[in-house]
């Protein structure tokens, strides 16, 4: 072994320690919090810059004339995904399916695009649309996609919406991944019916319109397995410094996928074992410093007992898998359309899945390179899914937690193609099987979008998604205070709002800033349960049920089952003899032109935190 390598290999042990110590030894959770919220997107910014710099490799041949003729070989492969895109995306309705995870991930992005900040807006005073006073958090998840949204807002101008076309866009990505993919060991048939095999799949018509980081995460897990299938291929170190920088952002979107960094060590040890030498880029060597960004969002999350909505020895349990794994199980194999599986690809992948495992005794030698990278990705893949199932939030027919087996349902989508084409030798896929699969799409994967779109699952995530669609038809934004749990989504709609808490502690400052005409008028949204009526329901469990000083009107409501509504209300006034304990709001208003006066004016007309 030479004194350079020696060297590569001890500097690569270095940064690693580093990465690691530096977020969970050297720096607090306070100090990790003030890094991601004022440099997190710059340091994602470097990170997203260093990996496109190194696509130049793969795509250094690319021309006009190599294009036609990808489009003139795959011109059908484009039309199936352009239309299986169009599909998905009327499916469903766009809107915030997880709550609140997406509202925080779009909020990051609105403060990124607005003033460069990774943080969560949890409420705020405006005037005239402009922001004159905010509190808020930084977000314990890490900050890729945020930041990609906040590229959308950058280029096309701010708007809630822009995080579904974000993710239209990578649905047709993970489908044109998908088909590279599978194309690349098998026929283009094969991977047209992969293609069609994981759209009828109803989760990916939900993530598809709704803002979560899922689909994002399942690009980068396929263009992981496509980098490094082209790096084993690639002569010596070519490759290796994208893959890694795909793996780092990887971990930049899921905390969870922080364990796709070890798929590079595992096809550079599979690569210096065929080559009997260790080679090593300088870049790769220090690669690992990149980490410290996610590591620092993890090291929020670890620190914040806020984020841990149970305990740390109950977050992960063995106890937790017997059912979350008969959940799964019941899953992915529901035939009444309760789920957003697809029993086509459960069946087909995993029967696929288990033929495929000959395989990695047989060694074909034109799967020499896809087979390692195959095994290295699809055993991340499971590794994550069995700490999901470990997990006390981790039932998968609960359909906030569903999106968690979307990784394993994409690898499912490559197997047919695999055991067909490897392990069955059918060459020429027969046209029925593809028209079989498209017929099972639009019938029943169809059926059950539309049932997910008129049946509510959530109740919160649907009456949220009412409430904002009535708030931003009928009330002006910037005029009107909004009263509400899901504050944090109402902002990405220009609404100025305070949590319930605030408003019930202090509500003397509420009526004030009605009364003296800072906001032509106040709203609040409420959820009930148990009833149709306010004498029979109740506030929900997870919910803060507005005090009763408070003189409603209500103007709209809406049912969403025999015994959940959510109604919303107009601020009429305070019932008579209301005391609190908090200090008498200001008598006087100060001038608006004294930016500085006006902002410590409204901090104690009403203040956005209470003790």
């Amino acid at each position: 072994m030479c004194k350079s390598t020696i060297c590569k290999l001890g500097l690569a042990g270095i940064t690693s320690a580093l990465a690691l110590l530096i977020p969970f030894r050297v720096l607090s959770t306070d100090e990790a919090t003030i890094i991601i919220k004022h440099y997190g997107m710059w340091l994602t910014l470097a990170t997203t810059l260093l990996f496109l710099f190194e696509l130049r490799q793969p795509i250094k041949d690319v021309n006009l004339s190599s294009l036609k003729e990808l489009l003139r070989n795959h011109w059908v492969a484009v039309v199936v995904i352009l239309i299986a895109t169009v599909y998905l995306h009327s499916q469903i309705d766009d809107s915030f399916k997880i709550l609140y995870d997406e509202y925080t991930l779009s909020s990051t992005a609105m403060n990124m695009h607005t003033n460069g900040w990774a943080s969560v807006q949890t409420a705020s005073h405006q005037i005239d649309g402009e922001i004159v006073s905010a509190v808020g958090f930084v977000d314990k998840r890490p900050i890729l996609f945020p930041f990609l949204i906040a590229i959308a807002h950058q280029l096309t101008g701010y708007t809630a919406e822009n995080v579904f076309w974000v993710n239209t866009a990578l649905t047709t990505l993970l489908l044109s991944l998908l088909y590279s993919i599978a194309v690349s060991f098998s026929s283009k048939r094969h991977a047209l019916l992969s293609i069609i095999l994981l759209v009828s799949l109803p989760l990916l018509a939900q993530n598809t319109n709704g803002g979560g980081y899922e689909l994002l995460n399942a690009c980068l897990i396929a263009s992981l397995l496509i980098f490094g299938i082209q790096y084993l291929k690639n002569p010596k170190n070519e490759g290796l410094n994208l893959l890694v920088l795909n793996a780092i952002l990887l971990a930049s979107t899921r905390y969870e996928s922080l364990l796709y960094t070890l798929v590079p060590v595992i096809l550079w040890i599979i690569k210096s074992s065929r080559t009997r030498r260790i080679e090593l880029t300088w870049f790769t060597c220090i690669s690992p410093l990149l980490l410290i960004t996610p590591l620092l969002s993890y090291s929020i999350f670890k620190g914040s007992a806020g984020f841990i909505q149970t305990t740390a020895e109950n977050f992960f349990s063995l106890d937790h898998f017997p059912g979350n794994f008969k959940a799964a199980t019941a899953y992915l194999f529901n035939t009444n359309g309760d789920h957003s599986n697809s029993i086509l690809l459960s069946i087909t992948g995993i029967l696929s899945l288990l033929a495929s495992t000959r395989l990695l005794l047989k060694r074909p030698p034109v799967l020499r390179d896809h087979l390692p990278a195959f095994a290295a990705v699809f055993s991340i893949i499971t590794l994550n899914t069995l700490l999901a199932l470990t997990c006390y939030w981790g039932e998968w027919t609960d359909p906030s937690t569903s999106r968690f087996s979307l990784p394993l349902q994409f690898i499912l989508a490559i197997m047919p193609a695999l055991a067909l084409y490897h392990i069955f030798h059918v060459k020429r896929l027969h046209l029925a099987a593809i028209i079989s699969a498209i017929l099972f799409t639009l019938v029943i994967s169809s059926h059950i979008n539309q049932r997910i779109q008129s049946e509510p699952r959530l109740l919160v995530p649907t009456g949220n998604h009412w409430a904002l669609t009535w708030l931003t038809e009928n009330i002006p934004a910037e005029q009107n205070l909004i009263i509400s749990d899901g504050c944090i989504g109402i902002q990405l709609y220009h609404f100025p709002a305070i949590p319930i808490q605030v408003a019930n502690q202090l509500p003397k400052h509420v009526i004030h800033l009605k009364d003296t005409g800072f906001y032509e008028d106040i709203y609040v949204v409420e959820a009930f349960v148990g009833g149709t009526t306010l004498k029979t329901a109740q506030t929900p469990p997870n919910a803060t049920p507005l005090s009763k000083d408070y003189v409603l009107k209500p103007v709209a409501q809406k049912a969403f089952s025999t015994n959940a509504f959510y109604r919303i209300s107009q601020v009429v006034e305070l019932r008579p003899n209301t005391s609190t304990h908090s200090p008498e709001p200001p008598s006087t208003v100060p001038s608006i032109d004294d930016p500085n006066a006006y902002r410590d004016y409204l901090d104690k007309a009403l203040p956005l935190v209470t003790n």
